[in-house]
């Protein structure tokens, strides 16, 4: 067994200049890492992130309860637990540390959302450690798919924003899922328009994505989805000004 031997949380700051959590999980392989990210909003079927609201520090955004709940309650729970039963522990954290439920599932609103997730970040790599594997190839063996040929490479994402378009517009590649029976591309999905409470437009959809599974190869993909974005961009201006 690979075990936690100390389990320690800080304070970081995100990229939006926001308090968020990092967390250290340490083991006789070394000290592994996570740091957990945020969004914007978040919608009634996600976990809820703990935000210290009763405090004028940070504008109600710090996070020191989230962080006192994992060096106080999270890590002293999981100090002696394997780190590679990655399922066990995370459903420890979620269903029996914490406990929250409503009717849309677990919500984590008691220890926080950001706690929880950056126990599970930090476990996760030093569980890819222990059994001398990288991380994605760990991941995907938790995930059931064992075999070296059942390993998708993930697609990098890509943005690119332009502010005087109508809408606030940019667009994002990632993986979409498996690749088609016929196809031996990686399927990508693109964000071409976006609104939501990070952008200013009046869109009552988030996200309108395409994506180009018919392409033969990656590189195909990635053209397919630049041309759309571009021709939509000429067309949005064209239109609207």
């Amino acid at each position: 067994m690979c075990v936690p031997s100390h389990v320690q949380a800080r304070h970081i700051f995100d990229s939006r200049g926001n308090p968020t959590v990092e967390v250290d999980v340490v083991t006789d392989l070394g000290t592994f890492r996570a740091a957990v990210p945020s969004g914007a909003s978040t919608g009634i079927y996600e976990a809820l992130e703990l935000r210290d609201t009763a405090s004028k520090a940070y504008g109600g955004k710090g996070v020191e309860t989230a962080v006192s709940n994992v060096n106080n309650i999270i890590g002293p729970a999981l100090i002696g637990r394997d780190v590679r039963a990655q399922r066990e522990i995370d459903e420890f954290m979620v269903q029996v540390l914490d406990g929250s439920k409503t009717e849309n599932g677990w919500t984590k609103s008691k220890l926080g959302a950001n706690a929880i997730l950056g126990v599970s970040m930090a476990v996760c790599r030093a569980g890819a450690a222990a059994a001398k594997l990288p991380l994605y190839a760990y991941i995907s063996t938790l995930a059931g798919r064992t075999a070296e040929s059942a390993v998708t490479l993930p697609v990098p994402f890509f943005s690119t924003c332009h502010p005087a378009v109508h809408t606030h517009t940019y667009t994002r590649a990632r993986t979409c899922g498996d690749p088609p029976p016929s196809s031996g591309a990686v399927p990508m999905c693109a964000d071409v328009l976006n609104a939501g409470e990070h952008s200013g437009a009046p869109l009552v959809f988030q996200e309108f994505m395409i994506a180009p599974t018919g392409a033969a190869s990656f590189t195909e993909a990635m053209r397919m989805g630049a041309e759309v974005y571009a021709h939509l961009k000429t067309v949005i201006k064209k239109r609207y000004g």
